[in-house]
């Protein structure tokens, strides 16, 4: 029952109300079976009201409900997800080196592809922040694979796009260029295949490249031509032979 009005608070928006539910379910019901259910619930909850500090106190405490569980059983989905909000507020606290050894705690094993594809972005996004692009460009190489294994089209074409991104901050230009072509070789979203075409372009421009760049966008324009960022092919060629 004090369950389910968590729940209820909690799909209504009212975070801060659930959270506390959750935690008197911890406090109350010792014998509980949902207590590590619901301290993860709390902490999402706190998560939802950016309040890192609280989730870190709620997570981190040695006598916790949840630090038990992730020392009997670190392979429970509930730990993982757990340890995931734990990173996730120690990288709003810009403590990345913590960060990192939390996600670096978790076995990408026994994870779920999508679960493991979020802990591989969050490690990108805390080395990025650490002034690490290198390490993040390892992690975004993860990311490729992860998604790729999991067979999930959205997730390659946002992967090999943080890639790109982190090739290009490298100064490594002709690399970034061929990691945003390959994206238009993959059944990307439309939003990404638009981005992909304009940084082609850009980068093609700044080296001069325009004959590479241009084969990309005629094959990409060839394989997809119903695509919805064709418009956009079409107008960045025309630029492209307009540039040379």
């Amino acid at each position: 029952y004090v369950y389910w009005i968590g729940e209820a608070q909690f799909q209504n928006g009212d975070f801060s109300a659930a959270a506390e539910t959750f935690v008197s379910l911890t406090r109350d019901f010792p014998e509980s079976s949902l207590r590590l259910r619901v301290v993860v619930e709390a902490a999402t909850a706190r998560a939802r009201l950016n309040e890192w500090p609280q989730l870190s106190a709620l997570l981190e405490d040695t006598n916790s409900v949840f630090q038990r569980a992730a020392q009997m059983d670190s392979a429970n989905e509930l730990v993982s997800r757990g340890q995931m909000l734990l990173a996730r507020a120690k990288f709003a606290q810009n403590d990345f080196p913590g960060a990192a050894a939390v996600l670096g705690s978790l076995n990408s094993q026994t994870l779920k592809p999508e679960l493991d594809w979020q802990r591989a972005y969050l490690l990108y996004q805390v080395k990025l922040a650490a002034g690490e692009p290198d390490a993040a460009l390892a992690a975004t190489t993860n990311l490729v694979q992860i998604a790729r294994l999991g067979k999930n089209d959205v997730l390659s074409a946002e992967s090999v796009l943080l890639r790109a991104g982190v090739l290009e901050q490298l100064g490594q230009k002709p690399e970034a260029i061929a990691a945003y072509q390959e994206i238009l070789t993959m059944n990307a979203p439309g939003d990404r295949q638009r981005q992909a075409i304009l940084k082609i372009a850009e980068l093609a421009i700044a080296l001069s490249q325009w004959s590479d760049a241009g084969q990309s966008l005629e094959k990409f324009l060839a394989q997809f031509p119903d695509s919805p960022a064709a418009d956009v092919a079409l107008l960045t060629l025309g630029e492209l032979h307009l540039k040379d």
